[in-house]
């Protein structure tokens, strides 16, 4: 499970601070453990799977978060940034 959690944490990092578009495909064969379906339906219903980040990725996430927030002119929210 840690190589699924790694693999999902450095794809939703690309996403949002690389912002370089992605699809992701998984098929119902591909699922070997119950975990993995709580991850995907966390990302479908929130966009996020909980305690996935360490604290330095939160800290580059709400960097990037900032910015774009300034660029877009909106408030600088937890949510916003994320």
């Amino acid at each position: 499970m840690g190589n699924w959690r790694d693999d999902v944490k450095k794809t939703l990092l690309q996403c949002g601070i690389d912002n370089k578009p992605t699809t992701f495909l998984f098929c119902d064969t591909q699922i070997i453990d119950e975990q993995m379906l709580e991850d995907i339906n966390g990302i479908l219903n929130s966009g996020d799977i909980p305690n996935l980040y360490k604290v330095e990725d939160v800290e580059e996430i709400n960097n990037v978060g900032k910015k774009e927030c300034n660029a877009k002119n909106i408030p600088i929210t937890k949510m916003n940034m994320f």
